[in-house]
């Protein structure tokens, strides 16, 4: 696994894990300030290290294991698909064994909501952008990046999973993570809608897959 450089720039230590996500959210965008992670109830650089280290063993396996098109071996509750990506997507495109970061695809169907590209393509017009985003982070998606393609959303959601669980990391599992849109308001990803357990969201559904289904 590789990890980038600019994760500890010169002696200093990892970013703090809301700094961390907030970047990542920004370049996703191309612009700061649209939306910002807050608060995480383990903000420690150790998190973030962990995050960025789940993101990448989470390629690997949907890659090793075949993941894009794999049913799931053990039984799900009903209204769970046993392929993943027809929780969310109508087509997945299949992406390269190198998916640049952020790219979209033009194949890539949602069954509901704005894409990422939507959120860039609106980006200066923040009132615009910021509401995008409110769909987004409402419940169907692990983060902006899940929205991209149906890899990153298997990915992103794989990687919540570890973070909620990780036992041994500075403060403890991830059980909080908000993230404030300005004039809209703010949300707890995980404890308001990754461990909610409503079923009414793709999110909740996409934690229930990869909680029975990575083996």
């Amino acid at each position: 696994i590789a990890l980038s450089a600019g994760l500890w720039p010169g002696t200093a230590r990892a970013l703090p894990y809301p700094a961390f996500e907030t970047a990542v959210l920004n370049n996703l965008i191309g612009v700061p300030g649209l939306a910002s992670y807050v608060s995480a109830s383990n903000d420690s650089p150790e998190m973030t290290v962990l995050a960025v280290m789940a993101h990448e063993l989470g390629h690997i396996l949907f890659w090793n294991k075949g993941l894009i098109n794999r049913p799931c071996p053990s039984p799900l509750p009903p209204g769970v698909d046993r392929i993943f990506w027809k929780i969310a997507w109508q087509n997945p495109a299949g992406p390269p064994a190198f998916h640049n970061f952020g790219d979209q695809f033009p194949t890539d169907r949602r069954l509901r909501g704005p894409s990422k590209n939507d959120v860039k393509a609106n980006a200066g017009n923040p009132p615009a952008a910021r509401a995008l985003l409110q769909q987004i982070y409402g419940g169907d998606w692990a983060s902006l990046l899940a929205n991209v393609a149906p890899d990153e959303d298997l990915i992103e959601t794989y990687k919540l999973s570890i973070l909620t669980t990780a036992q041994n990391v500075g403060k403890g599992p991830l059980t909080s993570l908000v993230v404030t849109i300005p004039m809209i308001g703010s949300v707890d990803v995980t404890r308001g809608l990754f461990l909610s357990g409503d079923p009414n969201k793709w999110l909740s559904k996409k934690r229930t897959w990869v909680n029975n289904c990575m083996s």
